[in-house]
């Protein structure tokens, strides 16, 4: 089944980018719909000049021919009318009336038909502005990428600058704000963010932080839907924990969590922490298990359809740390203790170097969990678990930052890592997410 993926946003948000990255990256057919809107723009420009009409775009339209070639390097070639206009459509000149331009409904009209037959039947990554709203409404993925626009204005005069396209910071910024303005209150298709898209704010992220990111949630979404027994195991085990503990869930922001994937570090007093942790947070995870359960067949059977990683806890290998890493990577969350094991009277112990030198390598984010009233169902060392409340506090999650390890060496590194985590779930523990 194919696979599409909107991106919208505003002028100089970073979106083009993004797009072109994503779709090399998973391997998908990218449209770079901007890119069409600007062509028209220039043949607007070039026929017509700046005080077009309603009948000049209507002539336009009926007289254009506009193809896209996939370019490995550059993304898209934009031909027309026979003519590779790739670079002249980036020019300030069309950068200036591509908006009035693009809000004509003749032009949308002609250009949605076509980006839609493009994309039909297709893996495909499709940006521009009105993608998730009016191209693809039933994207199986939406992001809406926006950024403060003195950042976006920087970002397009250096971008400028490079081509050797003269202009001033102003300028740009300028150019920006009218195009905003005109983007989000034309009458036809008007640039906002679908109800089911992502909000991805680029203005502090980097271009691979920002690939990283959607590229996890497409990757950990794709995943999820792969293992439908976990959900089923996942609701059965949190009714009757609800029904017998008197589950409680709190969350610091769900909207900071909704699209998680990266390392999720709790708290660890009892066997049912793992179980606990992963009927409370809103998305599929995988779970760390012991090589020597894997070799019981009762524990092979319930395990089976549970997304593990049998490491040796010991001894672990380098291929189990690359799994691991990939795993994360890929998308695929991943729960861990940066206490290392069990805690042997339920208060928080001091953290071991095993979930920093996870965290370091995968370089992923980090959601901090805290969880209360496990020991007393089932401390350390009990066979037979005793009622009592289950609380589950789910955190925000953070950016590990390396740069205050420097100088550090590695096990030093990985062990301030984790303390780090046991730190952020002891904040918690004592302010609840108040």
């Amino acid at each position: 089944m194919a696979v599409s993926v909107a991106i919208d946003g505003y002028s100089g948000s970073g979106k083009s980018t993004l797009a072109k990255q994503l779709a090399k990256k998973i391997g998908y057919l990218y449209l770079d719909t901007g890119a069409m809107y600007r062509a028209i723009a220039l043949k607007v420009l070039e026929t017509a000049g700046t005080d077009f009409s309603v009948s000049d775009i209507s002539k336009i339209v009926r007289s254009t021919t506009l193809t896209i070639e996939q370019n490995d390097s550059s993304g898209n070639r934009i031909i027309l009318d026979g003519k590779d206009v790739s670079d002249r459509i980036r020019e300030p000149d069309v950068a200036g009336i591509v908006s009035p331009v693009a809000a004509q409904p003749q032009v949308r009209l002609f250009l949605v038909s076509l980006q839609r037959k493009i994309a039909r039947g297709k893996n495909v990554v499709l940006e521009g502005r009105d993608i998730g709203t009016v191209v693809l409404p039933r994207a199986a993925f939406k992001f809406f990428v926006t950024a403060d626009i003195n950042e976006r204005a920087r970002r397009r005069f250096l971008e400028l600058q490079e081509k050797g396209i003269k202009s001033s910071l102003d300028d740009v910024k300028k150019n920006l704000a009218e195009r905003d303005h005109i983007d989000t209150t034309r009458e036809t298709s008007p640039l906002r963010k679908a109800n089911d898209a992502i909000e991805i704010d680029s203005t502090n992220l980097t271009q691979e932080e920002q690939l990283n990111t959607v590229y996890r949630i497409i990757r950990k979404s794709l995943w999820e839907k792969s293992i439908p027994v976990y959900w089923l195991y996942r609701g059965i085990v949190r009714i009757v924990v609800k029904l017998f503990f008197g589950l409680e869930i709190h969350y610091q922001n769900f909207e900071a969590v909704r699209h998680f994937s990266g390392l999720v570090a709790s708290n660890h007093c009892s066997n049912i922490d793992p179980p606990a942790v992963g009927i409370s947070v809103p998305f599929g995870m995988c779970y760390f298990a012991k090589e020597e359960l894997n070799t019981n067949f009762i524990m092979k059977l319930i395990f089976k359809k549970i997304p593990m990683l049998w490491v040796n806890r010991d001894n672990p290998t380098p291929a189990s740390i690359k799994q691991t890493i990939d795993a994360l990577q890929d998308g695929r969350p991943l729960l861990v203790f940066p206490e290392g094991t069990r805690s042997p009277d339920g208060t928080i112990q001091q953290a071991k170097p095993g979930a920093g030198m996870i965290a370091c390598k995968a370089m992923v984010p980090i959601l901090p969990v805290y969880v209360e009233g496990t020991y007393d169902i089932l401390p350390k060392g009990a066979s037979m678990p005793k009622f009592h409340k289950v609380r589950v506090y789910v955190g925000t999650p953070y950016k590990l930052e390396t740069s205050s390890f420097s100088g550090k060496s590695k096990k030093e590194t990985y062990q301030l890592a984790s303390a780090e985590m046991i730190e952020r779930i002891i904040a918690i523990k004592n302010n609840k997410l108040r």
